[in-house]
């Protein structure tokens, strides 16, 4: 029994961590040094971003799942609406 609420704690915390990644991700992105002025290199270097950013949602999303009451309703939202973030993001850059 305590293992399991440790478990549980732990992952939601990684959750937590990967959301924040999420939003670094999100911040550094718009932040970058633009290198090029053509607007199909640009695209070809914001995708590692797109793909860190979004992968990092979703993964947080996913472990708030393992959380309890409202913070896990609250973890999942946020995931998902970030994971929708980089998903826009993603096909404006295609």
């Amino acid at each position: 029994m305590e293992l399991s609420i440790t478990v549980r704690r732990t992952l939601f915390s990684f959750g937590v961590i990967s959301i924040l990644v999420s939003i670094g991700v999100l911040i550094g992105s718009y932040t970058r040094e633009v290198k090029s002025t053509d607007y199909l290199q640009q695209a070809r270097d914001a995708v590692p971003w797109i793909l860190w950013g979004g992968s990092s949602a979703l993964l947080g999303s996913t472990l708030c799942s393992f959380g309890k009451g409202v913070y896990r309703g609250l973890g999942i939202s946020i995931g998902a609406i970030l994971a929708m973030i980089w998903l826009m993001l993603g096909g404006s850059a295609v």
